[in-house]
């Protein structure tokens, strides 16, 4: 993890420097104060989110929330600035090529300031367009029949969201909505695909994150499976904020749903480097369950899929993936993985992978949306 962090860092400030160099380049009849400022914009913006992370994890107020979001934001900035960038010295590149090939001719290039103006005009246009489709939960809906005789013409409706990744940049509000959600519709089973929670417990408290947590209720209860972000978080930690706000964590365990299902919720892989021990395989866990009963399965990454199905798991429900977040990221996990956002159908196993409903650093998404899924089950002889 230590030489993936020295690595990431640098790759990171080389992009923030080829941006920096870009800008000051297109902005050369700026006086050298101007020039110092932009610097410092491109430092603060630079240094922001690792500050906040270490010397000022600590200090419990605002400050820390504005320097966390700004650097979390510098992150979507950079990403399209650096992408632009090379683009405009490809287009560039090319303009000189063509005048090369044939010396008769010239191409005017526009002044540096007005591509400037564009590329600025057009990344905070993009980046703004993602903070609100961040926001903006979009709620879907499924329905799958299960057969269980004993339950036969009755429904069950489920709650499912994964990846909230809850820290003081959402202020609370994404926790209003899940409420929200819960109040239109009203669900007997509520189930989280893992990453709830992203920081200290004294940060979320101050946004009154764990109250709202609290108030996220279900006739059938609240179950969750762990994620990587609760490891990375510190587990017992994590683990412990989260079911002192009544959330259930099901960490390769199972539970029995009033007769309708059982629930299993697999260790994430992340736990082997806390536990010193990996976790059971989904046929060892479903050979724990009641054999009459529907199985569902809560496993954060959705990673060999096969193995659920040859386990005979009715529902695997996971996230991790974000399908991306931000664009072009999507089209990494989408050569990840087997499935990296939707609905897929393998034998008599049907797997969601949710897109999550917040999302890891920048308030961002681009590449797909915040969502909520609604889970319809129908009971069958």
């Amino acid at each position: 993890m230590p030489i993936f962090i020295f690595v990431f860092l640098g790759i990171y400030s080389l992009a923030n420097y080829y941006v920096l160099n870009r800008s000051l380049q297109a902005l050369h009849f700026l006086p050298t104060y101007a020039k110092v400022a932009v610097w410092g914009v491109f430092i603060l913006g630079t240094f922001s989110y690792i500050l906040s992370k270490s010397l000022l994890s600590k200090m419990n107020n605002v400050l820390y929330d504005i320097v966390l979001w700004f650097g979390s934001v510098w992150f979507a900035v950079i990403l399209y600035s650096f992408l632009l960038c090379i683009v405009i010295d490809l287009l560039r590149l090319a303009r000189l090529g063509l005048m090369a090939l044939n010396k008769n001719t010239y191409i005017p290039a526009p002044a540096g300031w007005m591509v400037f103006l564009f590329a600025a005009i057009l990344i905070i246009g993009y980046v703004g367009y993602g903070c609100y489709n961040f926001r903006n939960i979009k709620v879907k809906e499924l329905a799958f029949d299960l057969k269980n005789p004993a339950k036969e013409g009755k429904d069950i409706r489920i709650l499912f969201f994964s990846d909230a990744h809850l820290t003081p940049i959402n202020n609370g509000t994404l926790m209003n909505k899940v409420l929200a959600i819960i109040g239109d519709y009203k669900p007997d089973l509520i189930l989280l695909g893992g990453d709830i929670v992203d920081d200290r417990a004294e940060q979320l408290d101050r946004a009154k994150i764990g109250e709202r947590m609290k108030q996220m209720k279900a006739p059938l209860g609240v179950y969750t499976c762990p994620g990587n972000h609760e490891y990375i978080s510190g587990y017992k930690d994590a683990a412990a904020y989260i079911e002192a706000h009544g959330v259930t964590i099901l960490r390769d365990s199972a539970v029995n749903i009033g007769g309708f299902f059982t629930v299993i919720g697999r260790d994430d892989n992340s736990g082997l480097h806390v536990w010193g021990q990996r976790r059971l395989s989904i046929q060892e866990l479903v050979n724990r369950t009641d054999k009459t009963l529907p199985v569902i399965v809560l496993d954060h990454q959705p990673f060999h899929l096969e193995q659920a199905e040859q386990a005979g798991v009715d529902i695997q429900l996971s996230g991790h993936t974000h399908n991306g977040q931000m664009f072009p990221a999507n089209l990494l996990t989408e050569k990840i993985y087997e499935k990296s956002w939707g609905l897929l159908k393998k034998g008599k196993t049907n797997f969601y992978v949710s897109s999550g409903i917040g999302g890891w650093g920048p308030p961002v998404r681009t590449a797909s949306d915040a969502e909520a899924i609604i889970i319809n089950i129908h009971f069958t002889k």
